[in-house]
């Protein structure tokens, strides 16, 4: 009997320290999930400003990307338009005699460097970042407005110029 006793109270000794064992486990495990829970709440509390910032920053996006979208499709119809007055000129200069050719090929050449020159800037402005986009905008603008402005001077497309002329002081009859 005495052996039954012995055995029944090394079980329940076992039993003890195991239920020890397991109310620490429980403790530990507790106090973990409480530290995550904090966590988790101390890193939703970080999120929310960021996803503020998102999202209004998203809007800016959205309205930048409208707007240089909008003006790309109008600068590029400005640009086919000094194309076609490029080709106008050149034609123009071609068929011209003397002095006239000269001075027509000149400014073609004049002309033709600005435009390439164009082409540079407005496909710099196309990869530019926001906050230098508008600078590079009203630079290509000025470089749009001064060759327009030079083909008005030679009447060269001119839309209101119906004499095909080159300046030349002739119209057609």
């Amino acid at each position: 009997m005495r052996h039954n006793f012995h055995i029944i109270f090394k079980e329940e000794e076992m039993m003890k320290k195991n239920s020890l064992l397991i109310a620490a486990a429980m403790v530990i495990s507790l106090s973990a999930c409480e530290r995550n829970a904090e966590n988790a709440e101390e890193q939703a509390n970080l999120e929310k400003p960021a996803d503020t910032m998102t999202v209004q920053r998203s809007d800016e996006d959205i309205r930048f990307e409208q707007e240089s979208s909008s003006y790309y499709t109008t600068t590029d119809q400005r640009i086919a338009m000094l194309d076609a007055r490029m080709d106008s000129l050149q034609a123009q200069a071609s068929r011209a005699r003397g002095a006239e050719k000269t001075r027509l090929q000149q400014r073609y050449e004049t002309l033709r460097a600005r435009r390439d020159s164009l082409n540079t800037n407005y496909s710099g402005l196309r990869s530019a970042a926001r906050d230098t986009w508008q600078n590079l905008r009203t630079g290509v603008d000025n470089s749009i407005n001064a060759i327009e402005r030079e083909f008005n001077e030679l009447r060269i497309g001119n839309p209101t110029d119906n004499t095909g002329t080159a300046g030349t002081g002739t119209t057609k009859e």
